[in-house]
């Protein structure tokens, strides 16, 4: 996860990332140019009853491109054998 800029607010940590301040997303903005989060769940299998989720994944977007802040890559202990 992204680290926080000493006195720098979460508002001011959004607009920076929204694209500096002042700047609003009006309704005409282009989906493709929204901010946005790429999810990624690796799991067991495709059981949804028996299956369990092993490792979690994001990176932020804006439009087409990857971030590098912030971006979680994370394995989770499944409690199953693998």
């Amino acid at each position: 996860m992204g680290t926080r800029r000493p006195g720098g607010s979460r508002r001011e940590e959004r607009r920076a990332y929204l694209g500096g301040p002042g700047r609003s997303l009006a309704s005409h903005t282009a989906l493709a140019a929204l901010p946005a989060m790429a999810l990624d769940l690796e799991t067991t299998g495709l059981d949804v009853a028996e299956c369990r989720i092993v490792q979690i994944g994001a990176v932020a977007m804006r439009g087409p491109v990857v971030l590098n802040e912030p971006r979680i890559d994370t394995r989770v202990a499944a409690g199953v054998p693998i």
